[in-house]
């Protein structure tokens, strides 16, 4: 046991859990690998807010590639595959030492081909070649999925996001079921699967709902909303023994991580929530089998929205592009991070 560890240390070394980092900036990710980190979660808006804010980091990496005449969504990659092949050699050794057992980074497609799936499909091809380590995101829409049953019998390992709904998470590892099966078959070795479950983003849609329904929830119940979904999900993960690595990330609150923790799962945790854990440590419980009250169940279950997040049938895969929560994400995705990676000029920063 480590002497006067840390919270975040105690969770990659102790409690079950693994240990993976939100964000695209050098420094922090730097900060994570050393309290035990064993993977990174990026995206557009990450990759593009460390480009921006970092750019002493970044300004020889860049001037290296010539930006001048790019179609905009190829200078997107570009910055892209810059920016998430720099995190996968920090972590190369990891990934290595593990046998590809760890050692991740993920690389987001375009979050406007979310539902065109031969475009996504080969754009998964050319992230896929940038590292051995790449975990291409997907978004978690009939479209994704399908491209998901498709990549990994190939062989290339997906992350799949936008995903905040037990029946999205459920549709994940059935696709990556007969994404193995199909792989098996042709003699190849499937590429895995990471399975996101988005438990802050779930509270980001109550903090709107319940005063607009005038419902009696507290924050602490809106805050329990996104981990009771994540429960739901982990318990019939184990039940069903789906093979698909269940990814919890988008943390708002120190309770959110402190009762998901201690699973054989992966949280991935942005460096603002890790200073709140670090300067308020929790108590070093693993809660994961901590029953959410029957009494706040009964009172999320009186809105509408929280049954087609918690129920295993709430939504059907065609469903899942047009949800609120969804298209808010993809939206957010693409204006604020590829969009703005599409018009980056090195010279012109914020």
């Amino acid at each position: 046991m480590i002497n006067n560890e840390n919270y975040l240390q105690w969770l990659s070394q102790e409690s079950g859990t693994t240990l993976w980092h939100d964000s695209a900036a050098p420094e922090e990710i730097d900060i994570s690998l050393a309290n035990g980190a064993l993977g990174i979660t990026t995206n557009p808006v990450l990759t593009y807010q460390t480009l921006n804010n970092d750019w002493d980091y970044w300004q020889d990496k860049i001037s290296a590639v010539d930006l001048s005449g790019m179609h905009p969504e190829v200078k997107a990659e570009r910055l892209m595959q810059t920016v998430v092949a720099d995190a996968a050699g920090k972590l190369e050794p990891v990934y290595e030492q593990s046998n590809g057992k760890h050692g991740y980074v993920c690389a987001q497609v375009n979050p406007q081909l979310s539902g065109n799936r031969e475009k996504m499909y080969r754009m998964l091809k050319r992230f896929h070649t940038w590292a051995p380590n790449i975990a291409v995101k997907l978004p978690a829409t009939a479209a994704g999925i399908d491209v998901l049953k498709q990549a990994v019998a190939e062989g290339v390992t997906c992350t799949m996001t936008v995903s905040f709904s037990v029946a999205q998470c459920l549709a994940i590892a059935e696709g990556y079921r007969k994404g193995i099966a199909a792989a098996n078959r042709d003699g190849i070795v499937p590429g895995k699967c990471f399975c996101v479950i988005l438990p802050g983003r779930i509270s980001d849609l109550f903090t709107y709902i319940v005063p607009d329904n005038e419902s009696a929830l507290t924050q602490e119940d809106i805050h329990m909303a996104g981990v009771a979904v994540s429960k739901r999900v982990w318990s019939i993960f184990k039940e069903r023994g789906y093979e698909a690595a269940l990814l919890i990330a988008a943390f708002r609150t120190n309770y959110q991580v402190s009762e998901l923790t201690g699973g054989n799962f992966i949280l991935s945790i942005h460096p603002k929530v890790q200073k709140t854990l670090m300067k308020n440590s929790p108590e070093r419980l693993t809660n994961i089998d901590k029953k959410i009250p029957a009494a706040t169940i009964n009172k999320l279950e009186k809105i509408s929205e929280f049954a087609k997040l918690y129920e295993p049938e709430g939504m059907k895969p065609n469903d899942f592009i047009s949800n609120g929560i969804m298209q808010s994400i993809l939206t957010n995705f693409y204006i604020s991070g590829w969009a703005m990676l599409e018009k980056f000029e090195p010279g012109g920063r914020e």
